[in-house]
């Protein structure tokens, strides 16, 4: 790549995103009263089962409701376990259907209930006009923090020369942590790798988690230019 990576062209396209608001209370607001709250704001009610992880990005799959959609941006509402889930795959379209969600829960003085709130993105871009291989662009990254003794060994035990193909990263000072990750009120989880399908294409998943729902608003409006610098520090 160009020694000059702020000329590069990055074509970021999203596969889900989405925002969740989480409660330690089942049914933190009565579904009817909630429908007609996203009713009364130009929501259209629907009602859909669809099969999605259980964990986010990976896990089994189980039944998740749709109950309204807006702009091409779905609402699940999972009241069994206190979750309220935006989903879409459209950056703006799914801040601006948060937004109006958080107004409305904080109308209804619900919104200071929530333990904490949840971005997931999964993303796949294409760098440059002629991208090359996501696995070398990965590997060059990162095969100079891998202690090549180490790396001999994994290859003389599967017989095989190898390099690393994925990038994942934690925050430092959750290093000690014994937990269930899922329900950590704090987190970011950063995971590079190759798109499965092509790749000549890098897949980005990024988790960012907090109580504080003024940080997942700032987080959340800049997500674009945040997967991007991302990817410029990856090619670099």
């Amino acid at each position: 790549m160009s020694k000059n990576n702020r000329d590069i062209n990055i074509h970021i396209e999203p596969e889900r995103i989405h925002i969740g608001i989480f409660f330690d209370v089942n049914e933190p607001i009565l579904e009817k009263d909630f429908l007609n709250l996203l009713k009364d704001k130009g929501f259209k009610l629907i009602y859909e089962m669809e099969l999605k992880p259980e964990t986010t990005g990976v896990g089994i799959l189980i039944g998740v409701p749709t109950v309204a959609r807006k702009r091409g941006v779905c609402v699940d509402y999972i009241k069994e376990e206190g979750k309220i889930i935006i989903v879409g795959s459209k950056f703006d379209d799914v801040f601006l259907t948060f937004k109006e969600i958080r107004e409305i829960l904080e109308k209804n003085e619900i919104l200071q209930e929530a333990k904490r709130f949840e971005i997931f993105t999964q993303v796949k871009a294409k760098v440059g006009k002629k991208p090359i291989s996501a696995i070398k662009l990965i590997s060059k990254s990162v095969s100079q923090i891998i202690p090549r003794d180490r790396l001999s060994k994994l290859e003389k035990i599967l017989g095989d020369e190898l390099i690393p193909m994925c990038i994942r990263f934690c925050p430092k000072r959750k290093k000690d942590a014994v937990e269930n990750i899922k329900e950590n009120n704090y987190w970011i989880d950063l995971y590079v790798l190759p798109y499965i399908l092509n790749t000549r294409y890098l897949s980005i998943w990024l988790v960012y988690r907090d109580k504080n729902v003024t940080k997942i608003e700032n987080f959340a409006k800049d997500l674009r230019k945040r997967l991007e610098d991302i990817i410029k520090v990856i090619i670099k």
